[in-house]
């Protein structure tokens, strides 16, 4: 699989109210990424790291000038954690996208 489409980068930040509670925001960028699907040295890789309840699901790749290390993005109604990501030398950079457990 490999198309191109458009994601929602989410970038969330808090601020601190008179009480001592944290606020939290997100701010909501939409850019153009082209979608891969996990290769199975990744799959392996990640699922031997003992990381549980956290599943592979895509590569978006985008420009590297788009990214300003948001940590979550929305593709096709669904939300997705970033869990690494990987610049590249033709000003591309890729996101490595895991579905979480409670996010949708």
């Amino acid at each position: 699989m490999n198309k191109s489409v458009t994601i929602d980068l989410l970038k969330k930040t808090y601020t601190t109210d008179a009480m001592g509670q944290k606020i939290y925001t997100t701010q909501t960028k939409t850019v153009f990424a082209t979608i891969t699907s996990i290769s199975r040295a990744e799959w392996v890789s990640y699922s031997q790291t003992g990381r549980q309840g956290l599943v592979p699901a895509y590569v978006a790749t985008i420009f590297f000038g788009d990214y300003e290390g948001e940590n979550e993005c929305v593709y096709e109604g669904q939300t997705y954690g970033i869990y690494r990501t990987y610049e590249r030398d033709d000003e591309q950079v890729e996101l490595y996208l895991e579905k979480k457990a409670g996010l949708q």
